[in-house]
C-alpha cells in the first residue's frame, strides 16, 4: 500500500481519536463542573434541586414560577415551617417534577402552595433554555413529555424556541444526556471556569434562605408588566395537563393543595384586561369544584404600589417581599387547612386588599 495512504489512514485515525477525546472530556467536564462556566440561575435551581435530593420537606412547600421564588421569605413566615421550591420561568409542567421529586421522599408536606401567574398557562416560557438545559428534567421525563404532549395533541413546549426544526426525541437526548453542544455559548461566555465563585455564593445563599432569592437587576417598574399584554386567557392542553396531574398526585396523599396569586404592580393592574381576569377566575374555579383538595387562597387579581417592585416582570424589591411575607405570617398561612381556609382567606382578602388601596 501506498505510504502517503497509510499515513493518511492514521492521520485521520490519531484525528478521530482526538475528537473523542475532547468530546468526552469536555462531556464530563459539563456534567461535573456546570457551576464554573453557566449563569447564575443555574446556581439558584442547583440549590433547590439538592434540597429536593436532600427531601427537606417541611410541613408546608411552595412551588411555581420567579415571582413565589423571589417574593415569598420563608425567614419571614417560620424558617422551618415552609420551603421555596419555587423556579423561574416556569409553568405547570416544571411545578409538577418538583412535586414529584418531593413525593418520592419519605417525609411529605401537609399542604403546598402553588403560584403561577396568569400568562405562563397560555404559552410555554423558556422550558428548553432553563428546565432542559440546567438538566432539572432527564432524559426519561423530557421523552414523558414528548408523549404527553402527543396524547393532548399540543406540540407548543417540545417546539418552542425553535424545537420545531429538531426531531423531538433527537433534541430531547442532547439535553437529557447534557451533551457539549448545549452548553458551548455557556462555556464560551463563562469562560469555561469563570462564574464558580459567584455561582458558589448565589448557591449558598439560595439554601440559607430556604429557596428564596432577589435578582440582582434592578429596572424601573411602573410599567405594564406581561399578564395585562394578555387579550385573553387560555391554558394550553399540555400546561392544563400537567396541573390537573400535580392537583391529583397531592390529592392521592391527601396533601392539600392551595393556589396562592401573586400581587402586581399597580400599573399592571390598572391595564389589566376584564376578560383576562374572569376567564382565569373561571379556569381555577373549575379546578377547585373538580377536586376536593384544591383551593384559591386571597384575592386572585391585585396590585400593590409600584415602589414594591424590583422590574416590569412583577418581582419584589427587598422591601416589597418583606412587606407580603409578613402580611402572609400575620394571617397564619402556614397553618392553613380546611377548616381554617374560610377565615385564612378572608383575613388576606382584608389585609392584602389594604395594601393594595395604599397609594405612591
Amino acid at each position: 500500500m501506498d505510504e502517503r495512504v497509510i499515513g493518511g489512514t492514521k492521520y485521520l485515525t490519531w484525528l478521530g481519536a482526538a475528537a473523542a477525546v475532547t468530546f468526552v472530556a469536555a462531556w464530563l467536564y459539563v456534567a461535573f463542573f456546570s457551576m464554573a462556566f453557566m449563569d447564575a440561575e443555574y446556581a439558584r435551581w442547583t440549590a433547590k434541586l439538592h434540597i429536593l435530593e436532600a427531601c427537606d420537606v417541611p410541613p408546608s412547600v411552595l412551588v411555581g414560577d420567579s415571582r413565589p421564588a423571589v417574593n415569598v421569605m420563608p425567614r419571614e413566615l417560620g424558617t422551618d415551617r415552609i420551603i421555596n421550591l419555587a423556579l423561574a420561568g416556569t409553568t405547570s409542567l416544571e411545578t409538577f417534577v418538583v412535586v414529584r421529586k418531593m413525593m418520592e421522599c419519605p417525609v411529605r408536606p401537609r399542604r403546598v402552595f402553588i403560584s403561577l401567574v396568569p400568562s405562563h398557562f397560555p404559552r410555554p416560557d423558556t422550558f428548553w433554555s432553563k428546565s432542559a438545559r440546567y438538566r432539572f428534567l432527564n432524559f426519561t421525563d423530557l421523552r414523558e413529555l414528548i408523549a404527553s404532549s402527543r396524547s393532548v395533541s399540543d406540540m407548543s413546549v417540545v417546539d418552542s424556541e425553535g424545537g420545531e426544526r429538531i426531531p423531538a426525541l433527537l433534541r430531547a437526548a442532547a439535553y437529557g444526556l447534557g451533551l457539549p453542544p448545549v452548553y458551548f455559548n455557556s462555556l464560551f461566555t463563562g469562560a469555561i471556569a469563570g462564574r464558580y465563585t459567584e455561582n458558589s455564593a448565589i448557591y449558598r445563599d439560595v439554601r440559607a434562605n430556604r429557596g428564596q432569592y432577589f435578582f440582582q437587576t434592578t429596572y424601573a417598574a411602573n410599567v405594564i408588566g406581561p399578564d395585562a399584554r394578555l387579550s385573553r386567557f387560555s391554558a394550553l392542553p399540555i400546561i392544563d395537563h400537567y396541573f390537573e396531574r400535580t392537583i391529583e398526585l397531592l390529592g392521592k396523599s391527601a396533601i392539600e393543595v392551595y393556589f396562592l396569586p401573586m400581587p402586581l404592580n399597580a400599573t399592571t393592574e390598572r391595564n389589566m384586561s376584564p376578560t383576562v381576569a374572569r376567564d382565569f377566575a373561571t379556569y381555577l374555579a373549575e379546578k377547585q369544584s373538580r377536586h376536593g383538595n384544591f383551593r384559591v387562597l386571597g384575592p386572585l387579581i391585585w396590585g400593590v404600589p409600584d415602589r414594591f417592585f424590583n422590574d416590569p416582570l412583577q418581582h419584589f424589591n427587598r422591601s416589597g417581599a418583606t412587606e407580603y411575607s409578613r402580611r402572609l405570617a400575620a394571617c397564619k398561612v402556614l397553618d392553613v387547612d380546611a377548616a381554617s381556609f374560610a377565615a385564612t382567606d378572608a383575613c388576606l382578602r382584608m389585609n392584602l386588599g389594604a395594601w393594595s388601596r395604599e397609594g405612591g
